[in-house]
């Protein structure tokens, strides 16, 4: 399982990894090579699409045309808990695999 998702910032170009540490999100930068911005569909109305993206340092999603549901499963760095981040209603949460309930929201800058 992996711990990281690495994702590369729209202004600056730098890479940051996403991590789940201790049940909440944090990315930092890396030099480690960049994935592609996942996308979502959104849980609740199931049919908005919404890519993650990191732009000037925060993170956050906007919606997309794009058709395509990524599974970014990372397991905590403290506690080896494997978390899913999904999309519902905008706004983006993880949630716990194993219990299928935990789910912490995260306001989000740029929906739309």
């Amino acid at each position: 399982m992996a711990t990281e998702y690495i994702v590369e910032d729209r202004t600056t170009a730098a890479n940051h990894s996403i991590q789940i540490d201790d049940g909440e999100i944090k990315w930092t930068g890396t030099v480690d090579a960049a994935s592609s911005e996942p996308i979502f569909l959104d849980t609740i109305d199931g049919v908005t699409y919404w890519k993650l993206f990191i732009d000037d340092g925060e993170i956050g999603v906007e919606s997309t045309v794009t058709v395509q549901d990524d599974d970014v499963t990372l397991e905590d760095v403290t506690t080896a808990t494997n978390y899913r981040l999904k999309v519902g209603d905008g706004e983006l949460y993880w949630e716990s695999v194993s219990a299928g309930g935990f789910v912490p929201r995260l306001p989000l800058l740029g929906v739309g």
